[in-house]
């Protein structure tokens, strides 16, 4: 089980991938302030950052056109959380920000993630409140053309999962793109047992 442990990390960031990766990763981008708080739309309604108290949740920014980091990101989340007890399961939540507000609609964001896991919840906000959070929370993302891209665009973004511990902080932590279902699963339980 390998983390990254420094409160600035080496964020990996490419057009869906990580420019950098591996599990030893060093700084490279400070939060702001470190405070996850956020308000956030869903399909079933505003999603908070409370909502998520006594449980460790696992934010991940993307975008549901992305080829490639995106859904490979979301389906290792998925099958670590399949490796789950029912009691750890229940201790635990994902959560998948879009970066697309424009495209990635409520509604599309709960057919994106119910391929995944009923624990990983899809949500979005305006561009403002998105640039905020991810200020606030050391993620970086930018829009850039592509002809080739199904929309036109990509948007390179930080691959990490980051790390929300029972009392709502931001942990000094985050799980590399590149760990798999069972290095995130072993870390979840190492949070669990913390």
């Amino acid at each position: 089980m390998k983390w990254v442990t420094s409160l600035v990390v080496v964020v990996g960031m490419g057009v869906c991938t990580p420019a950098l990766s591996g599990h030893n990763l060093q700084v490279g981008v400070v939060a702001e302030s470190g405070d996850p708080a956020f308000t956030l739309q869903s399909f079933d309604g505003p999603v908070t950052l409370e909502q998520f108290q006594g449980k460790f949740l696992l934010m991940f920014f993307g975008f549901t056109s992305c080829p490639d980091i995106c859904p490979v990101t979301l389906a290792r989340l998925s099958k670590s959380f399949s490796r789950l007890s029912e009691g750890e399961l229940a201790q635990v939540a994902g959560l998948f920000v879009s970066l697309d507000p424009g495209h990635d609609t409520p509604e599309i964001l709960m057919k994106y993630t119910s391929y995944f896991h009923e624990n990983i919840i899809g949500a979005t906000a305006s561009p403002e409140v998105l640039d905020q959070l991810v200020r606030r929370v050391g993620v970086t993302y930018q829009r850039e053309k592509s002809p080739d891209a199904p929309r036109g665009y990509v948007i390179s973004h930080t691959a990490d999962l980051l790390i929300v511990d029972r009392n709502g902080q931001l942990l000094d932590r985050r799980i590399p793109s590149t760990a798999s279902s069972t290095e995130i699963s072993e870390i979840i339980q190492g949070l669990l047992n913390t």
